[in-house]
């Protein structure tokens, strides 16, 4: 009997060391999982800390080109509409290009770049009249409102043009001989006395040659362009007309990279 309790205890001490050897390495991996756990998270918690600035940045530079192209084009469609409105009453040896006024197309820049959630940066408009392209620079607001001398916000720059160069484009002259003056009418020959036979015949006189034509001068018209060069005519309307035509079909705002 005795010896069969000693068994029960070596078998009981045994099973309780097996069951803290599982107890221990259940313990173990517990600790691992945990610790991976926690690795884990701070990895993730790293990767967004880095990936969200990079996202933002990178929506805020989409914006804030989107901003700068809707701005630049719009001051673009307005130039090439003044320009076409302008041409009807172009004098003589005037460019397009000096009739528009620089400022043409600052403040539908202004009003596209805030409808894009942007400002038009004070002193960067730019219009050269002679090429018909505008340069500008706009920035983003921060959370929509307007942050005075903010050097943090998103700048971009934004460049369009219309496509032909406006100084090339003018209204030229010149005299031209339409037609002469008629004839004036000759003087009646008088009739002469009765000759005396015996006198001395009077010699026939040579006859006066007529004037020369006196010619009437017009004046008759053409419009170029870059690309373009109108017939001569003398009705300034129907050339203005034809050269407006040419420029409404080639005068298209297309943004500048």
């Amino acid at each position: 009997m005795r010896a069969l309790s000693v068994v029960r205890r070596a078998r009981a001490v045994e099973g309780l060391r097996a069951a803290l050897r599982w107890s221990a390495r259940h313990d173990d991996g517990m600790a691992v999982s945990g610790l991976t756990l926690i690795v884990a998270l701070a990895a993730l918690v790293l990767l967004m800390a880095a990936v969200v600035p990079i996202m933002q940045l990178t929506a805020n530079s989409d914006q804030g080109e989107d901003a700068a192209d809707a701005a630049a084009l719009a001051a673009a469609q307005r130039v090439r509409v003044l320009a076409l409105d302008s041409v009807p009453g172009l004098a003589v040896g005037v460019s397009l290009a000096s009739v528009l006024p620089a400022s043409t197309g600052i403040g539908e820049a202004a009003t596209y770049a805030s409808r894009n959630g942007a400002d038009l940066v004070p002193g960067t408009y730019s219009l050269d009249r002679g090429d018909g392209r505008v340069e500008l620079r706009v920035a983003l607001r921060d959370q929509g409102e307007v942050v005075e001398g903010d050097d943090g916000r998103t700048v971009r720059n934004g460049a369009a043009e219309v496509g032909v160069t406006l100084s090339s484009c003018r209204l030229e002259s010149r005299a031209e001989i339409i037609g002469y003056e008629p004839p004036p009418e000759p003087s009646p020959t008088p009739t002469p006395p009765p000759e005396d036979p015996a006198a001395t015949p009077t010699p026939t006189p040579s006859p006066t040659p007529p004037p020369p034509p006196v010619p009437i001068w017009g004046t008759s018209y053409r419009f170029l362009c870059d690309g373009y060069t109108g017939a001569w005519d003398r009705d300034r309307s129907d050339v203005l007309d034809a050269g407006r035509a040419w420029l409404d079909a080639r005068l298209e705002p297309r943004l500048v990279r």
